[in-house]
């Protein structure tokens, strides 16, 4: 006969430790929520969290740290998230004011043109809004609540460090998770603020550089190389991926259509739009597939 403490510890080790993943792509954020709704509609009502390990880059950070400090009450996080962004408008991220616009443009144009201000931040426009905004909405004392209670195993976010070129991922979690190093990219434990969102989720040259650290740092998706590996790191040993590009995946014809000749100028947006792309979204593709191999 086995022994029961030998068969409880394997099954303990296959447990599934189900991980979620929620890119960046600024607004289109909203969209996972609408994922995350329809998966709380066929849970039961009362059910935990069903993802211990929550990973967020960008916008993405903010919708990971909210449902992690939230993870308690699963269906409430949801339906506060889901508040949230249908309210947001775009005065609550950035001052859209004609005073804040121009007063915001000759301090980035004054730095980055004629050298004035060296501690100015280089950034066109001015986020301190959303600031004050994910200060009322976010109780981050959740978070440590819901690890305590055992619904949460870590939550991260990755944002990238200008200094050191690395893709960061700030974690708080259980403290049997150990940090990693890789090339370019390392996992550090901390207690997550919402500096570390804003940092996430600032843009280059748009939105100003976050201190943390004793280092300045932007947008978690400009150096991601591989936007799954927080996860596993974490302890995930499968994931759920919500991504916002729209893409159509599994779409494979046998002999690629003929392309027809295209005469018009790419436009400013679909540029602007590409390049956006490559930052927040192709990096998670390209790791999905190597992750499918």
């Amino acid at each position: 006969m086995p022994d029961t403490a030998v068969v409880t510890q394997a099954v303990t080790e296959v447990e599934p430790v189900t991980g979620l993943i929620l890119s960046g792509g600024g607004a289109r954020a909203a969209y996972q929520v609408g994922v995350l709704a329809g998966i709380a509609d066929l849970l039961p009502p009362g059910s935990p969290n069903p993802f211990p390990v929550i990973v967020g880059t960008s916008a993405g950070a903010i919708n990971a740290v909210k449902l992690a400090s939230g993870a308690l009450h699963f269906r409430i996080a949801i339906h506060q998230l889901t508040e949230f962004w249908q309210s947001f408008r775009s005065h609550q991220v950035l001052r859209s004011d004609w005073s804040g616009v121009i007063h915001q443009a000759s301090r980035f144009f004054g730095r980055s043109l004629m050298g004035f201000g060296r501690n100015i931040p280089v950034a066109l426009l001015n986020s301190s809004p959303l600031r004050e905004l994910l200060n009322e909405r976010l109780d981050l004392s959740g978070i440590e609540a819901a690890i305590d209670a055992h619904h949460l195993r870590a939550v991260a976010v990755t944002a990238f460090g200008y200094e050191s070129g690395q893709a960061v991922t700030f974690y708080q979690g259980r403290g049997t998770i150990e940090p990693w190093l890789r090339h370019r990219r390392i996992g550090r434990p901390t207690q997550l603020t919402v500096d570390h969102l804003l940092a996430s989720s600032a843009i280059p040259l748009l939105f100003a550089p976050v201190m943390l650290d004793q280092e300045y740092f932007g947008d978690g998706a400009v150096r991601q190389s591989a936007p799954i590996s927080p996860a596993l790191h974490l302890g995930a040993n499968r994931v759920l991926v919500v991504g916002v590009s729209g893409n159509p995946r599994g779409l494979k014809t046998e002999r690629p259509a003929p392309r027809a000749p295209i005469g018009i100028q790419p436009s400013l947006a679909q540029i602007s739009g590409h390049m956006l792309n490559s930052t927040f979204i192709d990096n998670l593709e390209s790791d999905i597939e190597l992750l499918e191999r």
